[in-house]
């Protein structure tokens, strides 16, 4: 959980074991990975307005720690309402109504490398006006105030009207977020205390609940970025065969579809037996292990027949059949594609290949596995809620669904 100390907040990720299925009730299995430098975000426009005046909204976070003065975690084209992140100036968050601060709290984070959960929770026509806007952290409310305004009872909120909202972008394009979020939860027209709704203490850890039985209302949403098509990326590989591939960054050869060469700090030369296993950390769905070569000219062909199967102990191993890879420039991810199923071990397996000079290696430079459910990055924002409020994908790839969460490892 979060631990106060100086005035300042630490996270409450990776305090646990790091993807202990016995001690997380419910898992957050990935996270979305926000790069400035792309100008990653998601956007949604509505149609028509929500509850003005009740409603919460929530997100797991990590921050990348780059130079930028601000986070904006979320963003509302009408007024300018915004809930946002100052690391420079304060290092606290912020809510704002319109272009005046409404609330400051006191606490700065004093962890910006593991998981926080933030809450930001509106309620204008409370009797009490401290309650009318309300941050939580790690399941604690911050109620010190660095600076405070509060709204009058019954103001309608520039927030959650008929316009357009964004995740991880200011609206001016300034300051993109730069970091990771998971689960992004909003209840439209709904209060919800964090503790017991969205979140639970687990041995004084601050540790997430399932949303999926929550009232969400009609703008309301639940962002899981489990688009398993996109890609999964294993905790951990190794490589064993004749031709063995090695290196401290096999792992790299996950998120780097569309390379020219293979990741630094990974080899491998000959073309002999080559096998790779991975743990994914826990049992995933899997439906596809592809492969694809050099993106570059001047590299040969080559050609091989990859076996996938699959264990849930690391050692007795099920094959799920055979399909030929082809790895060569300008030819797209390719392999094996199967009924999908859930195991925690997946091994891909080559007896040898064919082609070029026969000896200086299989040209592999990227690995890729997916549930096989989607093929869109566009689903990376979908709505998990049951109102189909699927936000819009904007500067992110394959590499920007990792499996670092609050419950599991990192990326």
């Amino acid at each position: 959980m979060g631990i106060f100390s100086n005035n300042l907040l630490a996270g409450a990720g990776g305090q646990a074991a790091a993807g202990s299925g016995a001690f997380y009730d419910h898992q957050i299995e990935q996270s979305v990975r926000f790069d400035s430098a792309s100008t990653s975000y998601f956007s949604k426009a509505f149609s028509s307005a929500g509850n003005l005046r009740k409603y919460t909204w929530s997100t797991w976070v990590k921050l990348s720690g780059s130079a930028n003065n601000a986070y904006p975690m979320l963003w509302s084209q009408t007024g300018y309402s915004q809930f946002y992140y100052d690391q420079n100036s304060t290092g606290r968050i912020y809510f704002s109504h319109t272009t005046s601060k409404y609330i400051e709290p006191a606490m700065r984070f004093r962890d910006l490398s593991g998981w926080n959960h933030i809450v930001s929770i509106w309620d204008s026509d409370n009797a009490t006006e401290a309650d009318r806007i309300q941050t939580w952290v790690n399941g604690v409310r911050l109620t010190a105030m660095n600076n405070s305004s509060y709204p009058s009872t019954g103001t309608d909120s520039l927030f959650n009207a008929a316009s357009t909202q964004y995740i991880g972008l200011r609206l001016t394009g300034t300051f993109p977020f730069d970091g990771y979020m998971a689960e992004v939860v909003f209840l439209d027209g709904a209060v919800a205390s964090p503790v017991d709704t969205l979140g639970e203490f687990k041995n004084g850890v601050w540790i997430p609940k399932d949303p999926s039985g929550l009232t969400f209302g009609s703008n309301g949403y639940y962002l899981k970025f489990n688009n398993d098509g996109v890609g999964i990326t294993p905790s951990s590989i190794s490589s064993a065969g004749t031709n063995a591939a090695s290196g401290s960054n096999m792992i790299g050869l996950f998120g780097n579809i569309g390379a020219s060469s293979a990741p630094s700090n990974y080899s491998q030369s000959g073309q002999g037996s080559l096998s790779f296993t991975v743990d994914l950390g826990s049992a995933k769905t899997v439906g596809a292990w592809l492969g694809q070569g050099h993106q570059a000219s001047g590299y040969a062909t080559r050609t091989a027949t990859g076996t996938v199967s699959y264990s849930d102990n690391n050692s007795d191993f099920t094959s799920v059949g055979s399909s030929t890879y082809t790895f060569g420039n300008g030819v797209a991810p390719n392999g094996h594609t199967f009924t999908p199923s859930s195991h925690r071990y997946w091994k891909l397996s080559f007896p040898s290949a064919s082609g070029g000079d026969g000896t200086s290696g299989y040209q592999l430079s990227a690995l890729y596995m997916q549930a096989a459910q989607s093929t869109s990055i566009a689903d990376l924002g979908a709505d998990s809620s049951g109102n189909d409020n699927n936000f819009t994908v904007n500067g992110m790839g394959g590499d920007h669904q990792v499996l670092d969460s609050p419950t599991f490892g990192s990326d």
